[in-house]
């Protein structure tokens, strides 16, 4: 069934949709307007109920009907008998010999009923329908109620239950788990290549345990993962994190009881901690395998042709869910009537096309079976399922996962319906005491109109209540770790208060501030060696209206695996465990959380502001600042008085930078003290620790390096001085620059030292002495500068005091010239080192070789480089939201040529780097979803090095426009193959050529060298999951692990080989196998 597309489906369509659907009881949820009825149709049409029903069929111009009910399968010990339910499944479809409908029935246990109308022509006509019942009210939740607070001021734990802690060991394994052919299972045993995926222990109990811990933190609201029945395994992975449902509406046996469940909340409220759940509406697990490309159709399905379709063999314990009518996924069993009307699923393939809105809404995301969330009778089992937990549970709120792969509309009956007897999930909770049920939704898109839509309609119908903020997360991560331009947040923040045709929330300030969480690599490990830029982020998340959440293990300065556990025992990274408890409240990031938080809680004007830009950058590294006012309930400022205003400061350079800049939030006399136990700078810089406004307006200071800082106005009205005009620029070139060096002249009132600052960069300005009342000049070396806008201001430092000229500017040319290319193998992405040609690529078949490189050129401007890689073809299967390609990880090798110092290998991908590029002094990986720069200080082996900015950055993007489909791709391959055998002249000036890769790495990023000659580049390739290496195992490839033959002899090793298991034996040939897939076979060194 094709999902409801707004103004695409015909009249005729929806008459058949609602006739196979539809009721006629007035009170009954979901009724139909009165149609023909083509097929079937009952009354009430399915859903959720909380009394038994009685159940009504028909259907026009029909000779008689019959039906089937299908029930779960249980033994006497309420396990689930698989071959009960494929009995009931094959005598599910209704004939004349099942039962005639003659009149209502009454049912009360959940079912499938299917129907066949026999028609007075003599052709048979189906439908089916699904009720789910909850009759049970002995065990709803009968705990401490607490009161919807004000989520505005609230701060959000999020945690994964697997991996938090471990209160009950009991259930860390289920007693008797088996796969489909009956072999026992241990799911806590990781799966070869995916070493974090087994279940390690984690449970509702051990989240109860630590509820004071997350009290003295002061977080006051958690949020679980999904606490569902789950697939155990899909054959890549396993479940441990609850997103693969397989019963909404039992609690998994790994995480406790129900009971458990209402243990957790009732001790959460006691403490005055709200307890939101995670859910899931889009699918249920993998239990589905349909080939790539495949939409099935009422055609395919007429003509038998379902070969594309499979049950996953390698799905545990099942290759179906147990919950109906979740458990009904084979599409062979569905007559065509069924499969058109009434289906629970859409069966198509996974996403390839994220721009096509029916791929989205219809098609599976990661391969997870996508549920038809526009089936009336889908909406209805799944708006209950979620009621269920209000009143099962108690709990306080939503987060719901994958939105932006549901139609939007979904969601205005969901959460907010009013409708007798099936109310959405908000009104529905109001009745239960929660008057303002929270929930937020999952849209991983930076497109601001996408996301802004899940919370309103175009004519303001509400939807979800919020969203997480994945906008300005994605802007904030990747300014700080890519180095890049700061204004993109800027821009963001500027956006979310705007009501237009482009962004319009619902609420912004109901949006879910963040910067880690369970599908991103730790901010931690991106910046490592940098906390002060990791405080930084986070800074701004807690000076800004919206509603922080914290990421379990960041408060203990995790910087490692994001599912690293907290508890002893639990996954720490590959082939390693935690060998302590992680909940310490003495730690120098427990106290910097707990701080922060006090400072929000008891300064309302971090929680509800108006927000001015103080500063920000336009090219690369540097400044970021704004000024907050205190704002009413009414949005009104608040005036008058101290703490009602603040400053948030960052400096993303590595530099030092010069703040000078006014706003209008800001006023003469204003004295903002710093609050320092939530600023952060390297350790021999300083922060300073009051900014006085100037007669002007002007916030005035130097920024150190690395740093942040956040200031509260303490004084207003004190007496300043004039200061303008002390110093000023006289003259600037008024042509373009293009030229090596410049000059500049101008002249002070007040002898001293002037400092010429290029673009705010306090550390590399020109200085000299200057007499009072003299013009004097100061020559400026252009070797660093970027073609554009060069801004100019002059700093006069005299008898201790600091005085700053008028920002001006002027503009400068050098364009990227054609130095050198590098050539390099086809199709040669199958290892390196002592496994090249042993590697091969993993089976799922949106590997296209993605990570093979073609050839490599170089392009120079002064002393920035710009590589143009060239790869053998490009994918955005995934949706890569930062750099805009998948399937490959890049990773870029920077040595000055003097390899007495640096680092040899490339940090956890077990590869000594070749001897014709030597040691490394900067490495920098990029992929689709982000990028990081590290020195080599620290750098091994096993370590990244330290994070440091500027970056280099994938700039200019990829252009998708003219590479939209498979053909598009097949012609640019041959437009490569055409330019790889094009000479380029010396000198050539650069041009984007469609489809090519390319880095940009401006001097300041490798210190400023005074020039780069036996500079050198090396660069090579693999894939990344989950911020580590993709999985890898000896032998042959699976659908997402890569695969090496290299024998044990060929290792080097010296050990015994026949005292040795095969496990050990394995272990010491993946160690030894490089996690690179291709290099350039050439490193690139520059004259």
């Amino acid at each position: 069934m094709k999902k409801l597309i707004k103004g695409i489906l015909s009249v005729s369509a929806l008459v058949l949709f609602f006739a196979s659907c539809g009721n006629s009881d007035e009170d009954s949820p979901s009724e139909a307007p009165s149609v023909a009825k083509v097929i079937p149709s009952f009354s009430p049409i399915g859903g959720f109920y909380k009394e038994k029903q009685s159940v009504s069929i028909s259907c026009d111009d029909t000779e008689k009907i019959y039906y089937t009910i299908t029930k779960k399968t249980y033994d006497d010990n309420g396990k689930w008998n698989e071959r009960a339910w494929q009995t009931a499944v094959k005598n599910s479809k209704p004939t004349e010999n099942s039962i005639l409908y003659e009149k209502s029935f009454e049912i009360e246990d959940d079912c499938i009923i299917r129907a066949m109308a026999v028609k007075k022509d003599g052709t048979k006509r189906y439908a089916m329908t699904c009720f789910d019942f909850d009759l049970e009210s002995n065990t709803d939740f009968s705990g401490t109620n607490l009161e919807s607070p004000d989520w505005q001021n609230q701060v959000i734990y999020f945690l994964v239950t697997d991996r938090f802690a471990n209160g009950n060991r009991e259930n860390d394994k289920l007693t008797g788990l088996t796969d489909q052919n009956g072999n026992a299972y241990d799911e806590s045993k990781v799966l070869p290549g995916q070493p974090v995926s087994g279940y390690n222990g984690g449970d509702l109990a051990g989240i109860t345990q630590k509820l004071d811990y997350i009290k003295e933190l002061g977080c006051t609201a958690i949020w679980i993962t999904p606490p569902v029945k789950n697939q155990v395994a899909e054959g890549n992975y396993h479940g441990y994190h609850g997103y693969w449902a397989s019963d909404f509406t039992k609690v998994d046996e790994h995480f406790g009881t129900l009971e458990d469940y209402q243990t957790l909340v009732d001790e959460a409220h006691k403490r005055g901690i709200a307890v939101i759940q995670d859910i899931v509406v889009n699918h249920t697990g993998d239990y589905q395998k349909i080939s790539d490309n495949v939409q099935f159709t009422k055609e395919k399905i007429a003509s038998g042709n379902t070969s594309d379709f499979k049950l996953n063999a390698d799905s545990v314990p099942l290759n179906h869910p147990e919950q109906l009518p979740w458990a009904f996924n084979d599409i062979a069993n569905l007559t065509e009537d069924e499969f058109e009307n009434c289906s629970f699923y859409h069966f198509n393939s996974t996403i390839t096309d994220f721009t096509n809105p029916a791929q989205r809404y219809t098609w599976q995301s990661s391969n997870l079976d996508d549920i038809a969330t526009d089936n009336p009778v889908v909406r209805n089992l799944l708006r209950g399922s979620f009621r269920y937990w209000i009143d099962k549970a108690g709990i306080d709120g939503y987060r719901i996962d994958t939105v932006m792969y549901v139609e939007e509309d979904f969601f205005e009956d969901f959460i907010n319906s009013t409708e007798t007897g099936n109310l959405g999930i908000r009104p529905y909770a109001a009745t239960k005491g929660k008057k303002d049920f929270i929930n937020f939704g999952e849209a991983w898109s930076s497109d601001e109109k996408l996301v802004s839509g899940y919370t309103r309609s175009e004519i303001g119908q509400k939807r979800i209540d919020g969203m997480i903020y994945f906008p300005l997360r994605f802007a904030i991560t990747d300014t700080i770790s890519g180095g890049s331009r700061t204004d993109a947040i800027s821009k963001v923040l500027m956006n979310r208060y705007k009501k237009d045709s482009n962004v319009y929330y619902q609420n912004p300030d109901r949006l879910v501030t963040w910067i880690d969480n369970h599908d991103t690599e730790r901010f931690g490990k991106i910046m490592y060696g940098t906390p002060e830029l990791v405080k930084a982020a986070y800074g701004i998340i807690f000076t800004i209206p919206g509603i922080p959440q914290l990421y379990y293990g960041v408060e203990q300065g995790f910087d490692g695996d994001d599912r690293a556990g907290m508890f002893a025992g639990s996954y720490k990274s590959a082939g390693q465990v935690q060998s302590q408890d992680y909940f310490g409240t003495d730690g120098e990031w427990f106290k910097y959380f707990q701080n922060l938080i006090a400072m929000r809680k008891e300064n309302a004007v971090f929680r509800s502001n108006r927000l001015e830009i103080l500063a920000d950058t336009s090219s690369g590294a540097g400044l970021f600042a704004y000024v907050i006012q205190q704002t009413d309930s009414e949005g009104k400022a608040v005036d008058g008085s101290a703490k009602n205003k603040a400053i948030y400061i960052m400096n993303t350079s590595g530099v030092a930078q010069v703040l000078s800049n006014t706003c209008s939030l800001l006023a003469a006399g204003e004295e903002y003290k710093i609050i320092s136990e939530v600023s952060a700078c390297p350790s021999a810089s300083e922060l300073a620790s009051v900014i006085n406004i100037g007669k002007n307006k002007e916030a005035e200071a130097i920024i150190p390096g690395h740093s942040c800082a956040i200031y509260l106005l303490e004084k207003t009205n004190s007496s300043v001085a004039d200061s303008s005009g002390v110093v000023k620029i006289t003259s600037l070139p008024e042509n373009t620059v293009s030229g090596n060096s410049l000059e500049i002249k101008g002249k002070a009132t007040k002898a001293g030292l002037v400092k010429a600052v290029i673009d705010g960069d306090y550390s590399a300005a020109v200085e000299t002495n200057v007499n009072a009342n003299e013009e004097f000049s100061i020559n400026l070396k252009t070797d660093s500068f970027n073609t554009g806008k060069i801004e100019v201001q002059l700093l006069l430092i005299s008898e201790g005091g600091y005085y700053y000229s008028e920002k001006e500017s002027f503009d400068f040319s050098r364009p990227y010239v054609f130095v050198k290319r590098i050539k390099d193998g086809v199709l040669d992405d199958n290892g390196v080192g002592i496994a090249r040609g042993k590697v091969a690529l993993p089976t799922d078949t949106s590997f296209i070789h993605q990570m093979d490189i073609m050839g490599v050129d170089v392009y120079r401007a002064g002393n920035n480089i710009r590589l143009g890689v060239m790869m053998n073809t490009l994918s955005n299967t995934w949706n890569p939201t930062s750099n805009y390609f998948d399937h490959v990880i890049f990773h870029l090798f920077i040595s000055d040529g003097d390899d007495n110092t640096g680092c040899e290998y490339h940090p956890n991908y077990d590869y000594k780097l070749p001897e014709n590029f030597g040691k490394w002094d900067y490495m920098y990986q990029c992929n689709g979803w982000g990028q990081a720069f590290y020195s080599c200080d620290g750098a091994g082996k096993d370590s990244l090095g330290k994070a440091v900015t500027p970056t280099p950055s994938n700039n200019p993007v990829v252009d998708w426009k003219n590479i939209t489909n498979t053909e598009g791709l097949a012609k640019l391959k041959s437009t490569w193959n055409k330019y790889l055998k094009n000479e380029i002249a010396a000198g050539t000036e650069w041009q984007d050529v469609p489809g090519m890769i390319w880095f940009t790495i401006p001097a300041n990023a490798i210190g400023n060298p005074a020039n780069l000659s036996g500079y050198k580049f090396y660069i090579n390739t693999y894939d990344f999951d989950m911020g580590n290496p993709r999985g890898m195992i000896v032998g042959k490839p699976e659908q997402y692990k890569y695969a090496t033959s290299l024998s044990f002899e060929e290792t080097g090793s010296s050990l015994n080989k026949e005292s040795l298991s095969e496990d050990e034996i394995n272990k010491i040939i993946l160690d030894k196998t490089p996690k690179v897939i291709d290099e350039l076979d050439a490193s690139i060194i520059l004259e």
